[in-house]
Parts: C-alpha cells; structure tokens; sequence
C-alpha cells in the first residue's frame, strides 16, 4: 500500500512540474493586451496616418496636427532596434519591415504616444509608442511590445520607460520562445555567402559603392532576351520603381536558370556588380549586373511565381524634369541619417518596364547589325517639343512611317537624347497631321527678328556631314542670332 501511495505522489508530483513548465512558457503569450493606450493621460498623443514605411523601426507618419512646425515626422519605435532595412540589410530586417507594414496596412486607427506630455526629436526623429486597432478589435494595440514579443528586436533601451515591465516580458518570451533574430536558424530571405544584401535602389543611386562587389537582392522578372533579363522592383522608401539588367550568356547556363528566370517570377539573384560600357549608342554608362554560373547560380532562388507587371505610364516630359530622392539611411557609423540627391526622373525610370502612348512617329531610320538583321530608330514626340528614340529590332520602317504609335519598353539613355528600348507596339495609327514642306513657308514680315525662336530636329548623318552642318550653322547664327538650333543624331548612317 506505501508503495503504490509513493508512485501516485510521484506521478502527481511530475505532473505538477510538468503542468507549471507548459503554463510558465506561455503564460505572458498575450501580454500585451495587458497594457492600454489611455487618451486621457498626460503624455503627447496624435491621431496619425502613414506617410512612408521605412523599415521595424522607424514609419514616417502624417500628423493631425504639427510637431516642430512640420506636417509629417519620422517616428522611431521606443525599445525597439530592429535589424536594418534601408540602404544597410540585415538579417530579419526584412522581415521586420513586412510585419509592420502589414500590421499597420491593415489597422482602421493608428495614434502615436510620446514617453512624456511633448515631442522630442534626435536627428530629425521622434520616439514614440505606436498603437493600432483593427476593425475587429475594441482596444488599440501596441506594437513596439508586439515587435518585441516576435523577435524583431535586439537588446535596447527598455528601462525607465512608460511600459517597461512589458517591454522586458516581451523580449524574454522571444527569447524564451527563440523566435525570428533570437532563433537558431538563419533567415531564410537573407544571403550569407559572402555578398553585400542591397536592393535595386541602392544599387542604381549609389553603384559605385558596389563596383566588382558580390551582391544580393530582389526583384520581379519583367523581359528577358538570349543575353540578358530586365528584372524591377518597387521601393517603398521612395515610392519609386527601380529595374536592373542582368547580363549572361543563355550558352553557359542550364534550363533550370533560364526557367528561374521566366517573366513574372520574384527571384533572390547573386552575382557581381559593376559598371561598364555599353555597345549600345543609346546607353552611354549602363549598370551591369553579371552572374557567372559556377559560383553564384545555386545560391539564387525563385521566392514566387506569377507576379504580374503593368508598366508604368509617362510623358515625355516627365522624363525631362529633375526629380529629389529622400529618404533616412544608416551612415557608416551606425546612426540615423538621411540620403538626399537630385537625378532626372530618365535616369531613374532607366531599365524599369515603362509605357508610352500618342507619339508621333517624325523620322524613321535603321542599320543593319548582322545579315539579314537590323535595328530601326523612329523619333517621336507626344507635344511636338521634347522627343525621345524609340528603337527595335523586331519591326520595321513601315510600323513607324507617318504613324501615332503607343510602346511598351524599357528606358534607356545617352549624353544627348532619352530612348526606349521597344519590347510592345501597344498601337498604331495613321497620323493625318504630317508636317509638309509648305509648313515651312513663312513670310519675313511676319517675324519678330528680336523673338528668341528655339528650332530642334533629328538628322541621321555620320560626323563629316554633321561637321557640315554645324559650319553652316555658325553662320547661320550670325544671320540670325535670335534663332536657336538644336540637333541630334540618330541611326547609324556614315557619310
């Protein structure tokens, strides 16, 4: 009988150890819902929007009321320190980026709090608490705790602070739990062979910081050809989509890549990145990216499938206008800073999957590149001011001759003119509206000789005739000083 209480006290025992282990574990799993945003507290709070996503630490919100005299602020999230995910990526900083970004996509009402009853900014940002509600939830959320509590924060300055104790139960249940940077695994999105984890952005704006450096980063597949893939990828930073070529040779590589690479797949690519000259006379400078199969083909994946591209649609002349890229970076010391450079918006829609409609064909040329194989150049323009190349190998002169065409393609560009690289003839239609030799025609009583009059057109000449032509314009300028003229070269013609 003592022997048989002795095992049921054991057994009992155990079970208790066992019991109070599971509960410890993931009794503080809900937490958060522990601590509530008081609107009626003394510290600062705002009902605000999302301006940007930046990256798990740092949202630049639209305020409903001015801080500092300014209409939006870049808020960093009290106690947290996410890894990094602007111009620097690390590991699960991506992903601590896409967590708030869906959490806050989602949430009907966003306020934010400070730690006391004013605003205080360090380098242009504001600590604050975020909290959110759902359209299902009667409570606001707080989701700096909610980021702890996932893992997306390393050890950081959680004491003092109005929601201490949560903070500190937060970051031990992720480590408890091992969850995301406290886990043993690696992210599975991160590259850790050897390359620099960037984006399409940083490697079009600061490239030469990557010159003949190993890469890794993401975009979607929008074209390939039998030497190189044209892949894009939209940037929440600056609200901008940013395309890359990748250079290879379809003889080197296997089906499995070239299948890796079908339109429309979102692929992780590795490889080398450098800048280099291009044959083309339309891309004077071209960002390159090679990927030698040997070393960096199986370190590649396809992360998924089916993505679909629409092309972004533009006007001429907002390819000509100069545009300010902004945005908060982490400068080499580990601090917050900002990236701020002017580019023309050309430059920067360069290589991304673009459409263009009602532009009037004014001149159709072409060259042969190899036997039986040419390119045609047609210059258009949708205002009868600013112009732009198109050019292709996969029509001909009579596609464009005296036509009102609409093109889907790719940016390039040169020192001299803005071109597109023709991948769609979207549509096309006959112009009614073709300039004659009797439009030339005017009567000189009806010029204002002290009228600046600006002339721009194409010639296809090689650079003896061309030599001609600005010689007679010399003195053509001293008969008429008021008359500028501007010309540009297409084709390939020699003299």
């Amino acid at each position: 009988m003592n022997r048989i209480i002795k095992i049921i006290l054991s057994l009992s025992i155990a079970f208790l150890f066992v019991a109070c282990g599971i509960k410890d574990k993931g009794k503080d799993s809900n937490f958060e819902n522990n601590i509530k945003l008081d609107m009626t507290s003394a510290t600062a709070k705002q009902i605000v929007l999302v301006d940007k996503y930046i990256d798990g630490d740092t949202t630049s919100f639209k305020l409903s009321e001015k801080v500092d005299g300014k209409e939006c602020i870049y808020v960093n999230y009290i106690g947290v320190d996410a890894p990094e995910a602007t111009n620097k990526i690390e590991p699960y900083g991506k992903k601590a980026s896409e967590f708030v970004k869906k959490k806050l996509k989602d949430a009907i009402s966003i306020v934010i709090e400070s730690d006391d009853d004013k605003w205080t900014s360090n380098n242009n940002r504001y600590n604050a608490w975020v909290w959110y509600r759902n359209i299902d939830d009667t409570d606001y959320i707080n989701l700096n705790i909610e980021l702890m509590k996932n893992g997306f924060s390393k050890n950081s300055e959680i004491e003092g602070n109005l929601y201490t104790k949560a903070c500190n139960e937060a970051v031990n249940y992720a480590k408890d739990n091992k969850l995301n940077i406290y886990s043993e695994e690696q992210d599975p999105n991160y590259c850790y062979d050897n390359a620099i984890e960037t984006s399409i952005r940083e490697l079009r704006l600061n490239g030469i910081e990557y010159q003949n450096k190993k890469v890794a980063f993401e975009g979607v597949v929008f074209q390939r050809d039998s030497q190189k893939v044209f892949i894009q990828e939209y940037d929440d930073l600056t609200e901008m989509t940013y395309g890359i070529p990748i250079v290879y040779n379809d003889l080197d590589f296997n089906e499995a890549f070239l299948e890796m690479f079908e339109v429309g797949n979102r692929v992780k690519v590795v490889g080398n990145f450098s800048y280099q000259k291009s044959d083309s006379r339309f891309v004077a400078s071209s960002t390159s990216f090679v990927i030698t199969y040997e070393s960096d083909f199986y370190e590649m994946k396809v992360l998924s499938t089916g993505n679909e591209i629409e092309p972004n649609e533009f006007i001429i002349t907002e390819l000509n206008e100069n545009v300010r890229i902004q945005y908060p970076i982490v400068d080499e010391k580990g601090k917050d800073s900002d990236f701020s450079d002017v580019y023309s918006h050309a430059f920067l829609v360069q290589y991304t999957y673009v459409k263009m409609i009602n532009l009037s064909v004014i001149g159709v040329t072409s060259e042969a590149i190899t036997l039986g194989q040419k390119t045609v150049y047609a210059a258009c323009s949708d205002d009868d001011v600013h112009g732009i190349v198109v050019y292709t190998s996969k029509f001909n002169e009579s596609d464009f001759n005296n036509k009102i065409i609409g093109v889907s393609g790719t940016i390039a560009m040169n020192e001299i003119v803005c071109c597109l690289e023709l991948f769609t003839l979207d549509d096309s239609k006959e112009n009614t509206n073709i300039i004659s030799d009797d439009d030339f025609i005017v009567d000189e009583e009806e010029i204002d000789f002290n009228e600046e009059i600006v002339i721009s057109f194409y010639t296809t000449m090689g650079k003896d005739l061309t030599r001609v032509l600005e010689n007679a314009l010399v003195e053509f300028r001293k008969l008429y000083p008021n008359i500028i003229v501007n010309h540009t070269s297409i084709g390939g013609y020699d003299d």
